[in-house]
């Protein structure tokens, strides 16, 4: 496991995981906006839905985070 760590697998193999969790985030992010519109103009209350839409864009957002991190420590 060490020598794994000290050449960088794990780290790729980290960030491959994020980057697809980030890409499947930004699909749902994508679909609930486009949801969340058209609920909106049919008249429906809409709170909890963009409630849960700003979860998911904080998530999506510490996710690209940890992904920069990552890949700066790689670069380093």
């Amino acid at each position: 496991m060490i020598e794994l760590e000290s050449t960088g697998v794990i780290d790729h193999a980290g960030i491959m995981s994020l980057e697809t969790r980030r890409d499947t985030l930004a699909a749902r992010l994508d679909a609930g906006f486009d949801t969340i519109e058209q609920a909106e103009k049919d008249g429906q209350d809409v709170t909890r839905w963009e409630q849960g839409w700003h979860r998911l864009l904080q998530e999506y957002v510490d996710v690209c985070d940890q992904i920069e991190q990552r890949s700066e420590r790689r670069a380093s």
